[in-house]
C-alpha cells in the first residue's frame, strides 16, 4: 500500500518521521505491556495460593470439627482433677447420675464424671436408665422448687464439664412428680432425695 505523497520529498520525509515515532511508540508500548502482563501473571499466581491454601484451611478444619465429633469423649486425668477441683467449690453436693445406654464411650465418661465427684466430695448415686428414655450428650436439671444454692451447684456442673472438654446443657426444670427419669437399675430408688440429676446419654 502507498500512500499520498509518495512522489514527494516533504511528504515522505514527514511519513518517515512519523513511521519512526510510530514504532518507538510500538516499542515502549510493547515494553509497558510486558510489565503489565508479567505483574499480573505474578499476582493471579499470588491469588491462585492464597485461594488454595483458603480451601485447604477449609478442608483440615472441617475435618478436625469432623474428628472432634466422632471422636470418643473422657477425660484425661489432668482434666479430671480441674474437674474435681471446680465442683470441690459448690455449696451443694448432691447429685443423682442417670446413665442412658451401655455403650463403653458412654460407661466410661461416667464412671470418670463419678470419680470426679467424689474427689470433690460430692454425694452421689448412680442409676442405668431402661426403657424407651434417651438422652443425648450430657444433660443437667435441677427441681423446680430447688433453692439458689442447689440451682447454683447445678450451674456449676455445667460450667465445669464444659470447662473440661465435656460439651454440657442445661435441661428443664423437673417436678417431684416426674423425678423418676424412667424405668431404673440401680440403688434403692428414694424420692425427693435429689434436687440435682446429670444424665449422661450418647453423644450427640
Amino acid at each position: 500500500m502507498i500512500l499520498p505523497g509518495w512522489d514527494s520529498v516533504a511528504a515522505t520525509s514527514a511519513y518517515a518521521k512519523l513511521f519512526t515515532y510510530a514504532g518507538w511508540i510500538a516499542l515502549f508500548s510493547l515494553g509497558l505491556f510486558e510489565i503489565f502482563a508479567h505483574v499480573y501473571s505474578e499476582h493471579e499466581k499470588t491469588l491462585s495460593s492464597v485461594a488454595a491454601e483458603q480451601t485447604l484451611s477449609s478442608e483440615r478444619e472441617a475435618r478436625k470439627k469432623l474428628e472432634a465429633r466422632v471422636a470418643p469423649r473422657f477425660l484425661t486425668p489432668e482434666q479430671g482433677l480441674l474437674l474435681s477441683e471446680r465442683l470441690g467449690q459448690s455449696k451443694v453436693k448432691l447429685v443423682a447420675l442417670y446413665v442412658y445406654g451401655s455403650a463403653p464411650e458412654i460407661v466410661r465418661l461416667s464412671s470418670q464424671i463419678g470419680d470426679a465427684l467424689k474427689r470433690a466430695g460430692w454425694n452421689f448415686e448412680g442409676w442405668s436408665v431402661t426403657g424407651i428414655a434417651t438422652v443425648a450428650g450430657v444433660v443437667v436439671d435441677v427441681r423446680n422448687s430447688a433453692g439458689l444454692d442447689t440451682v447454683g451447684a447445678a450451674n456449676l456442673l455445667v460450667r465445669s464439664l464444659n470447662e473440661v472438654g465435656i460439651d454440657s446443657g442445661t435441661g428443664a426444670p423437673f417436678s417431684k412428680e416426674n423425678e423418676e427419669p424412667g424405668a431404673l437399675f440401680g440403688p434403692l430408688w428414694k424420692p425427693g432425695k435429689y434436687a440435682i440429676r446429670i444424665h449422661i446419654g450418647a453423644k450427640p
